[in-house]
């Protein structure tokens, strides 16, 4: 049973839409938003740091602004 719960996640996980780069920005709290990155940190086989640079560009400059990264690795430059 368990084997299947586990098989059923895995498969509900691989239909989302797969998003490795997230800004988002907090409703109650205007003055803070949040980046996900989720993915090989690499301009050819995942995110960029263009990318990165580019995903806050819209905020104001008082926003706080909350990095969450969970990437195997990848070009740190």
């Amino acid at each position: 049973m368990k084997i299947q719960k586990l098989l059923q996640l895995l498969r509900d996980n691989a239909a989302q839409e797969r998003k490795p780069l997230n800004l988002v920005r907090n409703e109650a709290t205007p003055a803070e938003a949040t980046l996900y990155v989720y993915d090989v940190i690499d301009p050819w086989w995942g995110v960029s740091a263009l990318a990165v640079a580019e995903a806050p560009a819209g905020l104001d400059a008082s926003t706080t602004l909350h990095v969450r990264i969970n990437s195997p690795g990848g070009v740190v430059f």
